[in-house]
């Protein structure tokens, strides 16, 4: 079955393949530890210390929005007692608590190239990029069996390549065994 048309075929899926594959592969280690960091958004937390506050919440939130570095076009305030102002903006929401005059604000600034590449592995999209994600996985399943292909079976199965055939069976097979549902 190996011939220079197959070689050609796999060449050519493997240039077709190199853009996605790139996104895949670095999102897919991004999405593994999402319980350790987040890989759309970095999150910053900023304080100040304003001293104690007296007045109305609108002026204590001006000045503490103004310590805290941060100037968004828009906010809202909700006075929750008389040791808790929150504010939300985009983009974040801070904290007062007027009584110690300590301000806390937190932050989320995007990650806009590896953002973008999560929103496309996880098909967030939809519509469209559903089948240009499916037709990925059938060039990566040409790919894989034409790879096997490529060289007399033979002399990859009896060398190395078997070696690496057989762990690469092996891995999903015994995960899902061992730890699978």
């Amino acid at each position: 079955m190996s011939g220079s048309w197959l070689r050609t075929l796999h060449r050519d899926l493997g240039f077709l393949a190199f853009g996605l594959t790139v996104v895949y592969a670095v999102s897919g280690v991004a999405v593994n530890h999402i319980g350790t960091w987040d890989p759309n958004f970095v999150r910053e937390e900023r304080t100040a210390e304003l001293g104690p506050q007296t007045g109305q919440p609108s002026a204590v939130v001006a000045v503490a929005m103004e310590r805290l570095g941060l100037s968004p076009a828009t906010w809202s305030v909700d006075v929750v007692d008389d040791t808790r102002i929150d504010i939300k903006f985009k983009d974040g929401q801070a904290s007062v608590n007027p009584k110690t005059g300590r301000a806390v604000a937190r932050t989320d600034r995007a990650r806009p190239v590896l953002r973008s590449m999560n929103w496309l592995h996880l098909n967030r999209g939809k519509g469209g990029w559903t089948w240009i994600a499916d037709g990925y996985a059938v060039i990566l399943g040409i790919l894989a069996i034409s790879g096997l292909c490529i060289a007399p079976v033979r002399r990859q199965l009896a060398g190395r390549g078997g070696v690496f055939l057989a762990i690469g069976i092996a891995l999903p097979v015994g995960w899902v065994l061992l730890f699978g549902p």
